[in-house]
């Protein structure tokens, strides 16, 4: 099983429902062949959600988290030890200080952005496949489009894979809708860790 903790920004109950939805339909695909392995998003309890909060309350947002639940980082330091040790899904609306931070100083990350293993955040309101794009990267799954050219298509030999650039409902095929590459890091995972601590977007 893949496991993460989830937060919403604000505690706002639609958000709340859309996350918990999305993140139960992804539990049931990847529950299923190719991947076989089923996902635990645990909400986090109040005293992990007073801790989130505070930090996306400053200015600064930590400097945009780099390594924010690394060791002795200030969200690992402060996180209540009954939350244990699992990635961090925090989504947030795209006016919220966190949103606005990152889509100012870390490029290409108009949607969400995420550090491998340990948080993801995602600002984009109502689409399900940018969601589950950004929490498959919390699992080491790599995009599958150029950064130089986003729109021209996969860089995988499937064309409506989920890791393309912009996932929606338009554009992402039906179950199985991740490329072999996608499915072999998920298979692998966590013994496949190449690129832990790196930026996707």
């Amino acid at each position: 099983m893949f496991e993460l903790y989830w937060h919403c920004a604000g505690q706002n109950k639609t958000d709340e429902a859309f996350v918990e939805k999305s993140l139960s339909e992804l539990h049931q695909l990847l529950s299923e062949p190719p991947v076989g392995r089923g996902l635990i998003a645990k909400r986090l309890g109040k005293e992990g959600q007073d801790i989130v909060e505070q930090w996306l309350s400053d200015p600064d947002v930590k400097a945009v988290f780099p390594h924010l639940l690394s060791e002795g980082s200030f969200l690992s330091k402060n996180m209540p030890q009954d939350e244990g040790w699992s990635p961090l899904l925090v989504f947030c609306q795209p006016d919220s200080l966190l949103a606005k931070r990152l889509k100012r100083v870390r490029y290409g990350a108009a949607w969400g952005y995420c550090e491998v293993p340990t948080i993801s955040a995602v600002y984009e309101p109502s689409n399900k496949h940018i969601l589950w794009h950004e929490t498959l990267h919390l699992f080491d799954v790599d995009d599958c489009y150029d950064y130089n050219d986003p729109n021209n298509g996969t860089t995988c030999e499937l064309p409506d894979c989920l890791m393309q650039y912009a996932p929606s409902s338009q554009t992402v095929g039906k179950w199985p809708f991740l490329c072999k590459k996608a499915v072999e890091k998920l298979r692998c995972w966590p013994n496949h860790a190449e690129t832990m601590d790196q930026p996707k977007l």
